[in-house]
Order: structure tokens, then C-alpha cells, then sequence
């Protein structure tokens, strides 16, 4: 991935996400995207060596906010929701009416079914699917969807609806604790990032006719060898040479994968989930400012969770590179192995999604 920092470090890959999420990156795109592009354009062409016509910083300022709005593998703009940008304004508003609204059941299940499909919705556009759940929708209710894009709405009821039922579920049994309560939408939020991920995102670990459990077992448990060979060939995640050519599937980079964007949300939901609770609660004491504008906890829940993820998503995301490149003697199949080092690559590379 072209960075002006190192990928190889934490620190490098938060500084790199950092910038590349700012929410800002969202206004510079719809703003000035033809001008972004011919910056990054004329920054690359002979006679600049220079930086004549364009400097390093005016190039480096450009290519952070084409990346926050484009696909590193495909190449396609991806959905103005699906972008790692889009994460501290999203979630800011979810998340806030999450800590706000934990007692009301309907509210509950109405949020977690928003926050699923914003989380598919990213899932979808920053993985190998590149694809928005709206244009799932449209495709599907229009009969235009692929085989792939059926599965992937499949995909996203199945989730959304398991995460949905189990986020009402865990709501009831802590509603005669208050003090357990407050912190539900964090343990929901985790336990549907454990399902929402690897069933949404299926095909990367598991054949076609594989169920949902089957789906959530290989990501989650010990596998056999039997569930991996029939694994093999069939499901994966695309593995691609340097050319950028796709040269086979795997569903162990793919479960690896999934496990390592898991706890990147859940390091993401922490802060504003179950350290902002206790903090609102103490706003709300006599003669605090809750107690005095009580309406105004939605707002301040909101401007602080926003605060909070500008910093906290560049750091969970930076946990792991996004493109990852790995030697072929790592991967599980022996057969593909073997053809890839007849083909002479000594390496592949996946795009293991945010």
C-alpha cells in the first residue's frame, strides 16, 4: 500500500489511517475530487522529478483523500457510508443514541439493526466484495443480482437479524440490573461484531452451501482438517500475485482475516461504549449540567463520541496492515502452493478489509 509512512510499524500505520480517515476526506471528495485526481496525475508524470509542478506535501495531501474514497484493490469510489472516513460521523450518531436510548427495547432492536447494516454496509465495500448494501437492495428487489450479490443480502438479513435478536435478548435479562445495563450496548456490539462479520462476509471462509453456523465454527472454533480441505478451492479469500492478478482463494488468510477486524471494532467500540458511560452518569448528578438540560444528553453523548473516534478508529484499524502479503509456504492448500511455485510467486497479497 503507498504510504508516506511505515506500514511495517504501529506507529507508521496509525499516523497513515489517521489521516486517511479524517473525516474531512469526505468534504475534499465531493468538493474537489477532479482536482485530487489531477494532482496525484501530474505529481506522476515525467519532468516532475522535481516536484516543479507538484510538491510532495500537495501530492501526499491528495493521495490521503483519494484513498479514504476508493478501493485499494479495485480501484472503484466506494459508497460515501462504506468509507473508513464516514466512521466517526457514523458511528458517532449510532453510538450516541446506543448509550442514550439502552432502555427502550424497541430502540434497541431498531439501532442494532441500523448499526448491523452500517457495519455490513463497511464490511461490504471495504473487503474484497466492494460492493454497498444499498446496491444489494436495488439488485435484488430489481431480479438483477449475481449469484454472489444474493448470497451477500442473504448474508446481511441473516446477521443483522441473529445480532438483532440477541441484542434484544441480553437487554431483557440485564434489565433488573441498572448498573449491567448501562454497559449492554458494548457487550451487544461485540457479540454481533463475533457474527455480523463472518456471516456477512462467508464466502471468505466457507463454500456456498454452508450455513450460518457452519460460517460462525470456522471462524470461531478449532477446525479439522476435513472442514479445511472442504473449504479449499471452493471459498477463500482472493489471493492475488504482484501484478495484481487473482491466483487462488484462501479460507485460513480469510478466518485470520475476520478474527483481526473483530477485535479492531471491538478496540473501536470500547472507549466510547463503556468508558463514556460512567462519565455521562456522573454529568448527570445535582447541579451538573445533565441534571439542569437533561435533553441535551444526546448531543453531548454524540460530541464526545465523535471525539473519541477521530482518534480511536486509526488507532484499532492500525492494529494490522490492511493489504497483507504473506509467503506461499504460509498458505494451507499443498496444491496450490505447489502451482504458485511453478509459476514462480514467492508471495501473495489480500486485502484483509477495516
Amino acid at each position: 500500500m503507498d504510504s508516506l509512512y511505515d506500514m511495517d510499524t504501529y506507529w507508521g500505520r496509525c499516523q497513515h489511517f489517521f489521516w486517511q480517515q479524517n473525516p474531512y476526506n469526505l468534504w475534499r471528495i465531493y468538493n474537489d475530487e477532479e482536482n485530487i485526481k489531477r494532482t496525484i496525475e501530474l505529481y506522476k508524470r515525467p519532468g516532475n522529478e522535481g516536484g516543479d509542478v507538484v510538491t510532495e506535501e500537495e501530492y501526499w495531501t491528495a493521495k490521503y483523500a483519494h484513498d479514504s474514497a476508493f478501493h485499494p484493490v479495485t480501484g472503484n469510489k466506494v459508497n460515501m457510508l462504506g468509507r473508513m472516513s464516514f466512521q466517526a460521523p457514523g458511528n458517532c450518531i449510532l453510538t450516541g443514541c446506543m448509550i442514550t436510548f439502552y432502555k427502550n427495547p424497541l430502540a434497541v432492536v431498531g439501532l442494532q439493526i441500523a448499526n448491523q447494516t452500517f457495519n455490513s454496509n463497511v464490511n461490504f465495500s471495504n473487503s474484497s466484495a466492494d460492493v454497498s448494501v444499498a446496491t444489494l437492495f436495488k439488485r435484488k428487489f430489481d431480479g438483477d443480482a449475481t449469484v454472489n450479490e444474493s448470497k451477500l443480502f442473504d448474508n446481511w438479513a441473516s446477521a443483522t437479524g441473529i445480532a438483532s435478536g440477541i441484542s434484544l435478548l441480553l437487554n431483557k435479562l440485564a434489565g433488573q440490573m441498572p448498573k449491567v445495563q448501562r454497559f449492554m450496548p458494548f457487550v451487544t456490539v461485540v457479540l454481533a461484531n463475533c457474527i455480523n462479520l463472518p456471516v456477512s462476509r462467508r464466502t471468505e471462509l466457507v463454500d456456498a452451501h454452508a450455513n450460518d453456523w457452519e460460517a460462525l465454527s470456522y471462524c470461531w472454533l478449532p477446525t479439522s482438517n476435513q472442514q479445511q480441505r472442504a473449504s479449499i478451492n471452493t471459498a477463500g479469500i482472493p489471493l492475488y500475485d504482484d501484478g495484481g492478478n487473482l491466483v487462488g482463494l484462501s479460507p485460513e488468510m480469510g478466518r485470520n482475516s475476520i478474527q483481526q477486524v473483530v477485535l479492531s471494532r471491538v478496540c473501536m467500540a470500547f472507549p466510547p461504549m463503556f468508558i463514556l458511560p460512567p462519565i455521562i452518569e456522573q454529568l448527570k448528578q445535582p447541579g451538573r449540567i445533565l441534571s439542569r438540560s437533561p435533553k441535551s444528553e444526546i448531543f453531548i453523548s454524540m460530541a464526545l463520541v465523535f471525539c473519541l473516534l477521530c482518534l480511536v478508529t486509526p488507532a484499532a484499524c492500525a492494529g494490522w496492515p490492511q493489504m497483507q502479503r504473506v509467503p506461499i509456504d504460509k498458505l494451507e492448500n499443498d496444491e496450490l502452493t505447489k502451482q504458485l511455485a511453478r509459476q514462480k510467486i514467492d508471495y501473495v497479497n489480500f486485502d484483509k478489509g477495516l
